[in-house]
């Protein structure tokens, strides 16, 4: 990894490809996290895009390298809850956000503010005005403190 290329992990719940789950997060990680990356000159990387020999060898180097990590912890996926926990053992600098319709996060993670958000897959766009707005200014205030 080139020493001026700063990373954003991404971890979420995928399901599989065409389903909801996978659409909701391919539309947040596409219209919301990467433009903001790229404004704030970080690239993305998700479980899926690594192409290594073992999943949890690339995952686990995947949150260790990255310099900040953005979990949707929208269906309380054990996975995602799972990668969450290994990050924040090791480097900490997370964001969490979640869907707005979600009643309740686990007690662990509850003391962790996370972003909520309204999902509208018809327009992406409108409904993630103030997701970006928030998580760009957790980014720029997570990106130069110490873990």
């Amino acid at each position: 990894m080139d020493m001026e290329e700063k990373m954003i992990a991404f971890i979420c719940p995928l399901g599989e490809e065409g389903s909801t789950v996978r659409k909701r997060s391919d539309d947040i990680m596409m219209h919301i996290i990467e433009p903001i990356a790229k404004e704030l000159h970080y690239r993305v990387e998700r479980a899926d895009m690594l192409y290594g020999t073992f999943v949890m060898d690339d995952i686990i180097t995947m949150l260790r390298e990255a310099d900040i990590v953005i979990a949707d912890l929208t269906g309380l996926n054990p996975n995602v809850f799972y990668e969450l926990g290994l990050r924040q053992a090791t480097k900490g600098k997370c964001i969490n956000i979640i869907d707005a319709k979600e009643k309740k996060l686990p007690f662990d993670n509850g003391y962790i503010r996370a972003i909520k958000y309204k999902y509208n897959s018809d327009n992406t766009y409108e409904a993630g005005s103030r997701l970006r707005e928030d998580l760009k200014r957790r980014i720029l205030k997570l990106q130069d403190m110490s873990w």
